[in-house]
């Protein structure tokens, strides 16, 4: 176990002001904030570490906002920084089935790009994207792991599928939320 010498204080940051307000009411965060990552209002050198979870991917400018994670950062910090791949979606319900049928490759294709675009996806990136990106702004030590295989998008993308289905006629909790908090 680590000791902490000074006191560990948790800031959550939010363009919207809305996600803030919900983010009050788990009362995890010492500090919200709502502020636009791309002009942060946080001064140089002041975090140990920065996490950002499958946040860049709907950003229009990620480059920008990296370079501001790697200027936040105390020398030696770390930036634990999540998005989806390129091949996100590689696991949902439909794409599974249409993979196997080459007549509908285009129409699999066409699904991707669906999904993502109702995800508000700006940006999917290879590995080797991601890797120059991070190198580009600042970030020094890289390691670049993959999580979310195919299985657990396919078990999200079916919650998903009932979450909508149970909330517009039974009106319950968000089961793809759960099984997120699970994951974590």
């Amino acid at each position: 176990a680590t000791e902490f010498k000074e006191k560990v204080v948790k800031i959550g940051v939010d363009i919207s002001t809305v996600t803030i307000l919900k983010a009050k009411r788990f009362n995890v965060h010492d500090e919200l904030v709502v502020a636009d990552l791309r002009f942060p209002p946080f001064r140089n050198g002041v975090f140990d570490l920065i996490v950002c979870n499958s946040v860049l991917e709907h950003i229009i400018n990620p480059e920008k906002v990296l370079f501001h994670f790697s200027r936040m950062l105390k020398k030696g910090g770390i930036g634990l920084i999540t998005v989806p791949l390129e091949k996100f979606g590689g696991g949902m319900i439909l794409e599974v089935f249409l993979k196997f049928l080459v007549p509908f490759r285009s129409l699999r294709q066409r699904y991707l790009l669906r999904v993502n675009n109702g995800l508000l996806h700006f940006n999917l990136f290879t590995i080797q994207e991601l890797a120059s990106i991070v190198a580009r702004c600042g970030f020094t030590r890289i390691k670049l792991v993959r999580y979310n295989p195919p299985l657990v998008i396919f078990f999200w993308d079916v919650l998903s599928k009932l979450d909508d289905l149970l909330i517009q006629k039974l009106k319950i909790l968000r089961l793809r939320n759960i099984f997120l908090t699970l994951l974590m």
